[in-house]
C-alpha cells in the first residue's frame, strides 16, 4: 500500500485496506503503533501522488496518541 502521512509530514503508516462504507469509505492505514481508520472525504484526504506513491491527509489526528 500507499504511505500515508499528514500534511506536516509525520508518517502515520501504510493504506492496507479500503473499507467500503454505506455513506463514506474507509481507508484502514496501518502504523507502527496500530490500527488508524480514516474517513475517504475531502475534508481528511488532502491529497493523494501516484507519481510519489504517497497519500497526504490532514492534521485530524494530531495530538492523538492513536498513532
Amino acid at each position: 500500500g500507499l504511505p500515508v502521512r499528514e500534511e506536516s509530514g509525520r508518517a502515520i503508516g501504510v493504506l492496507e485496506e479500503v473499507a467500503e462504507g454505506q455513506d463514506v469509505d474507509t481507508w484502514v492505514v496501518r502504523g507502527p503503533t496500530g490500527e488508524n481508520l480514516i474517513p475517504a472525504v475531502r475534508d481528511t484526504i488532502v491529497s493523494v501522488i501516484p507519481d510519489e506513491e504517497i497519500v497526504i491527509v490532514d492534521g485530524w489526528l494530531e495530538g492523538s496518541d492513536a498513532i
